[in-house]
């Protein structure tokens, strides 16, 4: 949909402001969208599997994004002090 030149924000990932292709988690939720409008409790179903797992992939890599404490230990060969 547009509005204005623009895409419509998608109701639920749309206002997020980042990039969720590369993991499918835009199309996912369309699908959900689609099933719920449908009323199709086994597409529902598999299509809310589906859309927390890309979610939740998503949010991994957001906090991986951010580092991890054990990875610099690793990566430098350190041992923390004791």
């Amino acid at each position: 949909m547009m509005r204005g030149g623009r895409p419509t924000p998608h109701p639920f990932t749309g206002n997020l402001g980042l990039d969720l292709g590369p993991f499918g988690v835009q199309a996912a939720f369309a699908e959900l969208s689609r099933a719920l409008h449908d009323r199709a409790a086994e597409s529902v179903a598999a299509a809310h599997v589906s859309a927390v797992n890309r979610l939740d992939a998503f949010t991994t890599m957001l906090q991986k994004v951010q580092g991890d404490p054990a990875d610099k230990l690793q990566r430098c060969g350190g041992k923390p002090a004791s």
